[in-house]
């Protein structure tokens, strides 16, 4: 497997990630925590029932598989209250990446990605599910891919449409699977997967789609992170142990479990994250005197290579793993 490490931020990214406006999604965690009834009895990934808590948040417990290590809430949404809070919600609908200031900042950080899986795939037809504000397909498209994207956020494709000239897919891989019978190159989830409530079936749609040897690739939130340790300080985190969003959490076994699982063999992994960041955002948290500091100031200067330390321990809150098609699901 090759690995990869560091993605380096501009100092404008670090500037819009300090200055997070953390109290309304912690209002919003702690909201639908509250709302959160149905239990989860087993693994997401390989269905075992036997876990252990890791982490709290909001009254909901983390647990990790004791088979697979992967991490998921004990209690989440049900299916209905999931798609409800994706489509129609207006606490999703403020979703901070649609904001048209933002889109060459998006652009930015998607490149680097695109260029990553491009260099082990071997045709041009990409299938981008769950497309957000349309960032990873017109990174796509840019980097010479015929590439089409899916997203069930009304708000998100009307911001797609109008500021990317996308018309991205309304509705779930499945249904867009109804109507195209289409076979691609790539399939990606960069931030989706964690969402889903069923991430092995997803996974199964995907490899049928696939062409032989075709790639999926996966960006996952990393639980065995640094930023787990600075969220779990914090007790009221904003992003990352997020509810209702973050149902689930990978780790690296996990993630490779999920994939062999399904007909995949894991090829390449890249971790980089924003440990470093979340590091500054708590000692900011505890220290009102920290922001205007000239520590702040020297350590914002050198948060890439801070960065680089955690990324390469594989300790960092993202990670992006590719798997290769090597059989059918």
């Amino acid at each position: 497997m090759e690995f990869r490490f560091g993605k380096n931020v501009s100092a404008d990214f670090v500037k819009e990630k300090l200055h997070w406006n953390s109290k309304y999604y912690v209002k919003i965690g702690k909201k639908y925590a509250k709302m959160s009834s149905l239990k989860q009895k087993q693994c997401y990934v390989c269905s075992s029932k036997n876990s252990h808590k890791v982490s709290s948040v909001f009254g909901l417990n983390y647990v990790m598989c004791e088979k697979c290590n992967h991490v998921y809430t004990d209690r989440r949404l049900d299916d209905k209250g999931l798609t409800k809070y994706y489509t129609e919600d207006p606490d999703y609908f403020n979703n901070p990446y649609t904001r048209k200031n933002i889109i060459k900042l998006r652009d930015q950080i998607f490149k680097p990605k695109i260029d990553f899986v491009k260099k082990f795939s071997k045709g041009k037809k990409w299938l981008d599910i769950g497309s957000g504000d349309g960032t990873a397909v017109s990174a796509a498209k840019s980097s010479g891919f015929d590439a089409t994207g899916i997203e069930i956020s009304k708000t998100a494709r009307m911001f797609a449409k109008k500021h990317r000239k996308l018309n991205l897919f309304n509705g779930t891989l499945s249904d867009f699977l109804k109507q195209n019978k289409t076979k691609w190159d790539v399939v990606s989830f960069f931030g989706v997967i964690e969402h889903i409530p069923d991430p092995v079936a997803v996974l199964k749609e995907a490899n049928k789609i696939l062409k032989k040897n075709g790639l999926v690739a996966i960006e996952v939130p990393n639980y065995e992170c640094y930023s787990t340790y600075f969220q779990k300080l914090t007790k009221s985190p904003d992003r990352h142990l997020t509810i209702p969003g973050h149902i689930m959490l990978f780790t690296k076994k996990s993630a490779e479990y999920m994939l062999k699982k399904n007909g995949f063999e894991p090829i390449a992994i890249w971790y980089w994250g924003m440990d470093a960041i979340e590091l500054l955002k708590y000692m900011k948290f505890k220290d009102k005197n920290f922001e205007k500091s000239e520590l702040l100031e020297e350590l914002t200067n050198k948060i890439n290579e801070i960065q680089h330390v955690f990324d390469s321990s594989k300790r960092s809150d993202e990670f992006l793993i590719i798997g290769k098609k090597i059989k059918n699901s």
